[in-house]
């Protein structure tokens, strides 16, 4: 309903006239679907989230497999954040362990993602690598 009704390119219109650019976006598109995704489900944020914010990057000039290797990477690490991560309650439920013990022993695969999502974001050479390698 946004995009049908232009609220995305006319938000998108907003950002470009007030000067902020590709750069200062990507990182919103690394936090927005992450704190979305904490509470919900990949398909349902991906649905909500990603016409308007697409729409948005199309508008500010960021290539689409930029933003679509940010946009995923950004819902995988807000599945597994704490303490409401998607990912946590699931494992809990299926290992019959704490979402705070599982927590724990994910603590380190969290810190490397953290490392991953940090430099997709801010290294824009990471973000066309693998488009690149593919012939994109």
């Amino acid at each position: 309903m946004l995009a049908k009704e232009g609220i995305a390119w006319g938000l998108g219109t907003t950002l470009v006239e007030m000067g902020i650019g590709p750069e200062a976006f990507i990182p919103v598109v690394g936090l927005v679907p992450q704190f979305v995704g904490m509470w919900l489900e990949i398909g349902a944020v991906t649905v909500i989230l990603a016409p308007t914010l697409a729409t948005i990057a199309e508008t500010l000039g960021i290539p689409a497999y930029q933003f679509r290797t940010t946009f995923v990477v950004t819902l995988k690490f807000g599945l597994s954040t704490p303490p409401l991560g998607i990912r946590l309650f699931a494992t809990s439920s299926v290992s019959d362990r704490s979402v705070w013990a599982i927590g724990k022993q994910v603590l380190p695969f969290y810190v490397a993602d953290i490392f991953v999502l940090l430099s997709i974001i801010f290294i824009a050479q990471l973000r066309i690598m693998l488009p690149s390698a593919a012939g994109g």
